[in-house]
């Protein structure tokens, strides 16, 4: 299922059994912004259960880039957000022709550990017409390597019909959690009436 696809299913949901109306209380944005925090969400409540044994790996996706000098320091910079779960990411390896890196907390720690580690950050989005990333960070020996990332992305409105990177339960749990905030955020069940506007949009009498 796609990003446009599990948003649709939600707006359908939510907005009287219409994707997209004149009056709709809720519009696609909306969701596609919530839907990636949902998935994150998902993904940490069935590893957390263990309901799921099969993990995270089959569906992480490969990234290979070389790593640049940045104040100190090498880094990556992924072109997703990694699914981060109370400070794990989803990454199941990062190697180059030489190394097999381990995960360190933060940057400071790579400094008392072997060369082959790295640490992820998750920046700040400073300007919100941009997609969110992440960053690998390493040792400054470690400047000029390629390097290849494996890790489960988080969806992204910039790139909405590519397949969510997530087992179905994840992606089920995501959409009735995102069904049920946007239900909760207009405090009224969705129904409509005969002339198929959304009763949840009618003005409400003192």
């Amino acid at each position: 299922m796609t990003l446009i696809e599990a948003t649709d299913v939600v707006l359908l949901a939510v907005n009287g059994g219409q994707i997209a109306a004149p009056d709709a209380a809720v519009l696609r944005p909306e969701v596609e912004t919530l839907l990636p925090d949902m998935i994150a969400a998902a993904w940490r409540d069935l590893l957390a259960a263990r309901v799921y044994n099969g993990g995270f790996a089959s569906f992480a996706k490969d990234y290979t880039g070389k790593v640049v000098a940045s104040a100190g320091y090498g880094l990556l910079t992924l072109p997703d957000k990694v699914v981060n779960i109370v400070g794990q990411p989803l990454i199941s390896s990062v190697f180059s022709c030489n190394n097999e890196y381990v995960r360190v907390s933060s940057r400071p720690a790579l400094k008392s550990v072997m060369a082959a580690a790295y640490s992820v950050e998750w920046p700040v989005q400073n300007a919100p017409l941009t997609p969110a990333t992440s960053q690998i960070v390493f040792c400054a020996d470690q400047v000029g390597c390629s390097v290849t990332v494996s890790y489960v992305p988080l969806p992204s409105p910039y790139l909405r019909d590519e397949e969510i990177r997530a087992h179905d339960g994840v992606i089920q749990a995501a959409i009735r959690a995102a069904v049920e905030h946007f239900r909760q955020q207009r405090g009224m069940p969705n129904e409509v009436i005969p002339n198929q506007a959304d009763v949840n949009r009618q003005p409400k009498l003192p």
